[in-house]
């Protein structure tokens, strides 16, 4: 008789990757101060890509950047999946608009340079397996037109991103915080209501709301950016339950 005995749940049995995009808040924002080392008791069950290799998951998952999401969501998803190790990879890009974010065969661009990255690890003999997005701060300081569009470009992206690589990943996309009534974002509330009127039947996507976290107040203008606080409710608490409805 062959008696199964299962592994320890701290030994990941598979690997699952997840691509993360968008501007700021996606690479983030948040102060790697505020982190006390016990937010992500499931690090040993996470891992990252830098300059083509992984490495341990942890803040911040863009080079350079601040606290995001990233960490937090796949620490809260590691335990929901018991037995699977999480793979982030960051090519969000600070700033970055919509447009572009839309197909480009060029490697230099956000879209060629993320779909590389992504083929590579297909190459590796890896999956990629959903996409966490978070972008619209831009839009909300450009133009009405910009603003009212977002819906539309977010789409085509999203279309041809899974046509060009082959697999038609789940997606994750947030709706912008809290309007932060600066003069600098006035199409704010537009962004957002293009984000809220995609009908997502049938898209293999889900939305979730950055509303009611926690922001930076450090200044006036860091109002657009979530705080630390805030990235870590944002990963574990909404995108993180919204994509294993996905898997």
């Amino acid at each position: 008789m062959i008696i199964s005995t299962a592994l320890p749940e701290s030994l990941p049995l598979s690997w699952k990757t997840f691509l993360i995009a968008g501007q700021s808040n996606a690479e983030g924002r948040g102060f790697t101060a505020d982190l006390t080392g016990a937010e992500f008791p499931r690090s040993g069950r996470t891992r990252m890509r830098v300059s083509n290799a992984w490495v341990a998951g942890a803040e911040p998952t863009y080079p350079g950047a601040g606290v995001g999401f990233g960490m937090a969501f796949a620490n809260a998803l590691a335990g929901l999946l018991p037995n699977v190790g999480i793979n982030l990879v960051n090519g969000a890009y600070g700033g970055s608009s919509i447009s572009q974010w839309q197909k480009s065969a060029l490697r230099s661009s956000l879209y060629g340079g993320l779909l590389n990255r992504a083929r590579l690890v297909l190459s590796e003999g890896g999956t990629i397996d959903g996409m966490a997005f978070y972008q619209g701060e831009t839009e909300a300081q450009t133009s009405l037109v910009a603003a009212q569009a977002w819906d539309e470009n977010f789409l085509l992206f999203v279309s041809d991103f899974r046509a060009d690589l082959g697999v038609s990943i789940p997606v994750v996309f947030v709706s912008l915080c809290d309007n932060p009534s600066l003069a600098s974002a006035p199409y704010w509330d537009d962004v957002t209501a293009s984000q809220e009127g995609i009908v997502l039947t049938g898209l293999n996507m889900a939305r979730v709301s950055a509303e009611g976290l926690a922001f930076r107040t450090d200044d006036p203008e860091q109002k657009v950016h979530l705080a630390t606080a805030g990235q870590l409710t944002l990963g574990a608490d909404r995108i993180a339950p919204a994509m294993l409805d996905l898997l």
